[in-house]
């Protein structure tokens, strides 16, 4: 009978051989590595989020609802208040300088939507969106739903 470390040995060694395999594919070790760049973003995301949650719920002294759909009132919960920003890259009017439109105009809707929804170095109506564009899109579409 193996011991545990035999089994991990072999497991060990199918995985060096599998590794050796991609590398020699180009195709297949392009289409890992970018595998891999994703869940590094995606990963970097998650945490940014969780970071911006903490530090709302920090600012507002009420806890958030949960990512997974679930909600939990703290004792410390008070009247609602409007949503607020915590994002540093964000700033009062820079959606409105960034778009080139006076802060006493109004933003259409569907230029807010489509650089939202648009993917980053694509361009959308003259405006190249940048990832800083797209999360005040974003932001500013939250702000909107949060008002109705």
């Amino acid at each position: 009978m193996k011991s545990e470390k035999d089994w991990q040995a072999e497991s060990d060694a199918n995985t060096l051989m599998r590794a050796q395999e991609i590398r020699k594919d180009k195709n297949r070790h392009q289409a890992a590595q970018g595998h891999l760049k994703k869940q590094a973003s995606n990963a970097q995301a998650a945490m940014e989020s969780e970071m911006n949650r903490k530090q709302l719920e920090k600012k507002t002294g009420q806890r958030l609802k949960n990512t997974f759909g679930g909600s939990k009132k703290s004792s410390k919960a008070k009247s609602s208040k409007p949503l607020q920003a915590v994002s540093k890259s964000t700033s009062k009017g820079g959606f409105h300088r960034a778009l080139g439109i006076p802060e006493d105009q109004k933003i259409p809707v569907g230029l807010r939507d489509a650089i939202a929804n648009a993917k980053i170095g694509t361009t959308v109506r003259g405006h190249k969106v940048t990832s800083k564009l797209k999360k005040e899109a974003v932001l500013a579409r939250t702000y909107a739903k949060a008002k109705k």
